[in-house]
């Protein structure tokens, strides 16, 4: 039997536009956006389930990156989760699978947490403790697998598993974007600057973390692509198991590379290190707030 199970997630989550399209098409799952402020001037759209962020807004962050303005960013209330779960109910869903962007780096896990204490139908939350296509791509392999005949509970367990396979890595050019942003201490990002720093690194446990901090762009990203290849390789895992299907199972599998306005310079990068990914999209809005112009991300399962 097909459970009717709904799958909520945020902007973070980077799934592009023809995809999003798909999936609200195919009924049950909804996008709430994060919020973006410049010199806290809203410019990010309003509750929307069916569209990514505005080429307006990217261009809009990107240029305020460059004129040093201030860019932040604000997590959905509880009560527009708590609206969006209130939906399915009345659709008649049995629960919800909520998925968002780690707690450590936004409050929407928490405000989702309660907002689904007052749902009429069970709501299972999920801390992804990443960002991006590193939780769009569990999305994706939730929505799918509905229609297989799992639980709300047992598909939160998938998740989780599949999470704890999946990694993020990235490079930003400039500290100033994470300074501006409150995601880096204002001393440290002086250092940085003045020492040319392009920090490479990823998100562990639902935090940032630095691996490499180089002072030059080629050696920034090629240090990026060497931790993209040691993961891809050496990281291959075991195929879960639930009942009579498999969760996708984890082998180094390149699923997205995310670039802030510079896609050209991106696909060369990829296409010099043989980097070939499922999707190939631009940082979100909410990321990108925080990334700067020319920032680049590769996930890997």
């Amino acid at each position: 039997m097909v459970r009717r199970i709904a799958v909520v997630t945020d902007s973070s989550a980077a799934l592009d536009k023809s995809t999003l399209r798909h999936l609200v098409d195919s009924g049950g799952f909804a996008m709430i956006p994060l919020d973006v402020f410049i010199d806290d001037q809203l410019v990010s759209e309003k509750f929307v389930k069916s569209a990514e962020p505005s080429l307006e807004e990217q261009e809009a962050v990107v240029l305020a990156h460059v004129l040093g303005q201030k860019v932040h960013t604000s997590a959905p209330s509880p009560e527009r989760f708590r609206s969006v779960y209130e939906s399915f109910a009345a659709q008649g869903y049995e629960a919800i699978l909520s998925l968002h962007l780690s707690r450590h780096l936004s409050s929407a896990y928490s405000f989702a947490c309660t907002a689904a204490t007052h749902s009429p139908i069970p709501v299972y939350v999920v801390d992804s403790q990443t960002v991006g296509m590193a939780l769009g791509h569990v999305v994706l392999s939730l929505h799918t697998m509905i229609s297989q005949g799992f639980d709300a509970a047992e598909l939160s367990q998938v998740a989780v598993e599949m999470l704890e396979n999946t990694d993020i890595f990235f490079y930003v050019p400039t500290l100033d974007a994470l300074r501006r942003g409150g995601r880096v201490h204002p001393a440290l990002a002086r250092v940085g600057q003045m020492l040319q720093i392009r920090p490479v690194g990823t998100i562990r446990e639902g935090k940032l973390m630095y691996l490499h901090r180089p002072r030059s762009l080629e050696r920034a990203q090629s240090l990026l692509a060497e931790v993209v290849s040691e993961r891809s390789v050496c990281k291959g895992a075991e195929q879960y198991q639930l009942e009579q299907v498999a969760t996708p199972s984890p082998r180094g599998r390149i699923v997205a590379v995310h670039y802030c306005a510079q896609e050209l310079e991106a696909r060369r990068w990829a296409s010099s290190y043989r980097i070939h990914p499922d999707f190939f999209t631009p940082l979100p809005t909410v990321l990108a707030a925080h990334a700067g112009l020319g920032a680049l991300a590769v996930v890997v399962y």
